[in-house]
């Protein structure tokens, strides 16, 4: 009996990381390209969205560092990228971080996407010329075409 009371105290002494997992946002979005390119977002190697252009999209992420990477070739479902084209971001518990897709032109040709970090007052300023992303181009149940808030 003795034991089953040290065994009993002992489980609820420890604390449960389930229920106290903490969590953050990142918001991306992609102003308005002339450019019919579509390239999809990696997080953590994770292909999780095609961006369209002038779309956004959140994902809620476990707090810490996450990798950002893209791909512009539509036909490829696996993240390729090198190392420059990563972009790590570290998420706070609670918050959320806003990213911008924007892109490098070279000779009038989209080359490379890249991820701009960007304060929530800069995405709130777009987010009106933005519209949510369109739902086949999503692949991660994780994403949210909601408008986040952005008034923290």
């Amino acid at each position: 009996m003795n034991t089953i009371v040290v065994l009993l105290a002992t489980l609820l002494s420890v604390p449960c990381i389930a229920q106290t997992g903490s969590r953050g946002t990142i918001f991306v979005f992609r102003r308005h390209y002339a450019a019919l390119t579509k390239p999809s977002v990696y997080i953590d190697g994770v292909r999780v969205a095609r961006m369209q252009s002038a779309s956004f999209f959140s994902i809620k992420v476990g707090a810490g560092i996450h990798r950002l990477g893209h791909n512009l070739d539509f036909h490829s479902n696996r993240s390729v990228n090198s190392e420059e084209e990563a972009t790590d971001i570290d998420v706070p518990t609670n918050g959320i971080v806003c990213i911008e897709m924007t892109f490098a032109d070279a000779r009038g040709f989209l080359k490379h996407a890249r991820f701009t970090p960007v304060p929530p007052s800069i995405a709130k300023d777009h987010l009106q010329e933005l519209h949510p992303l369109d739902a086949k181009w999503i692949f991660d149940k994780r994403v949210s075409i909601d408008a986040p808030n952005l008034m923290r």
